[in-house]
């Protein structure tokens, strides 16, 4: 029994270990070849963690000089804000009235949201 239980908790850690490999690995391999020089990140001899010689901030410059970033940062910022507090507005009356309040139709509104948010659109 007590060797089952161990099992079962090893195949879990693994898989959990595994899920997560899988989904940062993706981040992991964007960041490094954005602080690759362009030569760097296309060659086969360029490891998995690369040496510290190969790193480089230059396109990071570049983007920063180059073009107007200072102006989309902050427009992205502004929109982002914008839309936060435009969201809180209507969802935390929204979630008082969920969690609060007894009014026909609750549930079936409320699986209606959820299942909104669960399951994307076609687009």
């Amino acid at each position: 029994m007590l060797n089952e239980n161990r099992r079962s908790r090893a195949l879990l850690y693994a898989g959990i270990i595994a899920f997560a490999l899988f989904a940062v690995v993706p981040y992991y391999w964007v960041i490094r070849t954005s602080v690759l020089s362009n030569l760097a990140a296309i060659s086969r001899d360029t490891g998995f963690i690369p040496a510290f010689a190969e790193l480089t901030l230059d396109a990071y410059s570049q983007i920063w000089n180059r073009f107007a970033f200072e102006t989309y940062f902050r427009n992205s910022i502004i929109v982002s804000v914008a839309a936060t507090l435009i969201s809180l507005f209507f969802a935390i009356p929204g979630a008082y009235a969920f969690a609060r309040l007894d009014f026909p139709g609750r549930q079936a509104l409320y699986y209606t949201a959820v299942f909104t948010i669960m399951f994307r659109g076609s687009c």
